[in-house]
Formats: C-alpha cells, sequence, structure tokens
C-alpha cells in the first residue's frame, strides 16, 4: 500500500514501532516551516502529543475527528494552539504525564477516576510539576519514578502527604465497611503498591516514548513489560493477595460441577467455619452451599481488586474542561483514520 503511494506522487511513510508518534513528528516537521497542517485522527493520544509539542512560532496546527463530525457538528475541528494557550505552558508541559497515568492504550486506567477530574486535580496543583517532570525524564531512576509518581497517586486518592498507598487503602476499606450501605465496590480502593508500581513503570516508559518521539531508547522489560513467546505483555503485579498458607486456609478448591457444592467438611473454608468468597477457585463464594447470607448493608460478595484495570471506567462522566471536551468525551481505543493534510 505504502509502495503504491509513493509511485503516485503521495508522499506515505511506514511506522514500524509506534504510527502516533511517526504522525506527530511528520506534522511538527511540516509545522516548524511555518505551514498549516490538519491531521485527521480519532485518537486522544495524537491530540495530547500535538498539544504537548507546539511551539508558538510553528504554523497552525487542526486535528479533525471524524467520529466526532459524525456525532455532532460541534468542535469537529480542534485548533491545537488555541488549546496550547488554553491550558498554559505549565499544563501542556505536564500533559504526557498526567494523560498516561490516568490511563491510554499502554497503561492501567483508574477505575473512577475520569481524565479531566485528574487533568484538574494534578496541573492546578503546583506541587506536581517536579513529579511529572521525573515521569517525563528519560534519565530518571527506576527509584525516582516510582516514588515520584506514588506521590502523584497519593494526591488523586486524596492521601495524606506522609501515609503510604496501602495505608490509604486499607484506612479507605475500614471506611467502606463502616458507612457503607450497598454492595462493597473494591475497584473504587487505591490500587496496591506493587500493581502501582509497575503501573508507573509503565508509565514513564510510555512518557518518555511521547516526548522524544521514539528517539530515547528504553528496554521495556525494565519498565513494567516482560517478553513472553515473543510479545510484550504487562506485569500486573508481584505479589499474591495474601501468603500461601492463609489462601490456603480461607480460599477452598471445591468443584461447582458436584452435587451441594461445599456442603461437606471437605471445603476447607466450611471446615475452618468460614464462609466462602470470592477468592475461592471455583465457587467465588457466590455458586456454593457455603455462601455468606448477606444483609441489607451488603447485598452481595465482592472481589479483590487492585484499582486498576486495562479498561476506562464506564461510570466516568464527560468532563467540560477545555483539553478532555475536544473530542467530546470520546476516547476511541481505535484509530479509524490518521493521517496529515
Amino acid at each position: 500500500m505504502v509502495q503504491h503511494l509513493q509511485d503516485n506522487g503521495i508522499t506515505a511513510f511506514q511506522a514500524k514501532d509506534d504510527a502516533d508518534t511517526v504522525i506527530v513528528r511528520t506534522v511538527l516537521d511540516i509545522a516548524s516551516k511555518g505551514e498549516p497542517v490538519t491531521v485527521v485522527a480519532d485518537d486522544t493520544d495524537i491530540l495530547v502529543l500535538l498539544v504537548h509539542h507546539f511551539k508558538p512560532d510553528m504554523g497552525d496546527m487542526y486535528m479533525l475527528s471524524e467520529i466526532t463530525r459524525l456525532r455532532s457538528a460541534r468542535m469537529s475541528v480542534v485548533a491545537i494552539r488555541e488549546v496550547r494557550e488554553s491550558i498554559g505552558t505549565t499544563a501542556s508541559q505536564q500533559l504526557l504525564a498526567v494523560h498516561a497515568l490516568s490511563g491510554c492504550d499502554s497503561t492501567s486506567a483508574l477505575y473512577g477516576h475520569g481524565k479531566g477530574s485528574v487533568f484538574r486535580k494534578l496541573v492546578h496543583d503546583a506541587s506536581t510539576l517536579p513529579l511529572t517532570e521525573t515521569l517525563t525524564s528519560e534519565h530518571a531512576s527506576q527509584a525516582e519514578v516510582v516514588q515520584a509518581g506514588l506521590k502523584l497517586l497519593l494526591m488523586l486518592y486524596s492521601g495524606k502527604p506522609d501515609e503510604t498507598l496501602n495505608h490509604l487503602r486499607f484506612r479507605d476499606y475500614m471506611n467502606m465497611i463502616a458507612t457503607g450501605k450497598s454492595r462493597l465496590r473494591p475497584e473504587r480502593l487505591p490500587p496496591t503498591e506493587r500493581a502501582a508500581h509497575f503501573h508507573i513503570l509503565r508509565v514513564h516508559l510510555q512518557v518518555v516514548q511521547w516526548h522524544t518521539l521514539m528517539a530515547a531508547e528504553l528496554n521495556p522489560q525494565d519498565w513494567g513489560w516482560k517478553l513472553t513467546e515473543g510479545t510484550y505483555v504487562a506485569i500486573p503485579t508481584d505479589m499474591l493477595p495474601a501468603p500461601d498458607d492463609m489462601l490456603s486456609v480461607i480460599a477452598c478448591k471445591c468443584k461447582t460441577t458436584t452435587k451441594n457444592p461445599c456442603s461437606s467438611m471437605l471445603c476447607s473454608c466450611r471446615k475452618n467455619g468460614m464462609h466462602c468468597m470470592a477468592a475461592c477457585k471455583h465457587c467465588c463464594g457466590e455458586e456454593c452451599e457455603n455462601v455468606h447470607q448477606l444483609n441489607s448493608y451488603a447485598d452481595e460478595t465482592f472481589e479483590v481488586n487492585d484499582g486498576l484495570c486495562f479498561e476506562d471506567d464506564d461510570e466516568s462522566t464527560e468532563d467540560d474542561d477545555v483539553l478532555y471536551h475536544m473530542l467530546d468525551g470520546d476516547w476511541a481505543d481505535e484509530e479509524v483514520v490518521d493521517c496529515v493534510v
């Protein structure tokens, strides 16, 4: 396809790694000559990259969203210069770190924290600037990156400056138990520190790649990824939810295919005087004869969850801030068409 376009006098590039950075690099080359340029794309990552890399002496850049144009005539074309001026230079510098931390294609999303709210909470606090700068620096060490990322997450979850993420998770859990009048939502808890550790490493890798437009050479296996059968796979955490000896007592492995599962003393949960729970391998505390009869304060059991996922939060609402309203709240995971005009 590329060769066919080139044979017909159309300039075309084949992306070997990240297509977004190739597109943005091409746009910057054109705009640096003072020429106006329009990008046709439906990927928020491209919008964020354009705003971050834009310079006042460049030609005007525009982003045309075909999906937004079809859904609504409002704001189908975004003027990058106007966005940059609206949010300011400092926010534009922090934008890559904030966007990746709140979730993108290569990093986990934070359940219950929409991009607009994360953007406002972090960029409006001057103390976050050195932290996002650390996440953006290709020369920062793992320890520096993780420390900066944990501080940002602690702020997002309204933690105290002197407490740890694990302590905040425990404190929030106890508050949910004490005050909740509906089923427990463990996904709303802050992530565990080890899950956050690998999330922050992946965030740093992605931010550096965006900031340098793939010029920096970082090894993904040093930054939250492992190589499995020739494919990079994200490392969610490196710790069990509880010690093996505890799990062997509180979590049974009874088959749900048997008649009246977990009804005899062969069930380790029943044997130890405990009800089955979400950690049980097959019944998950739901499909057996040893399920706790829940009261009105908790209408169903809950699952262990580290607060991170690879999808955007279904309950997040559309925010009206300048940046993340540009694409009408549509966080497209796939690019319908990306090209430079």
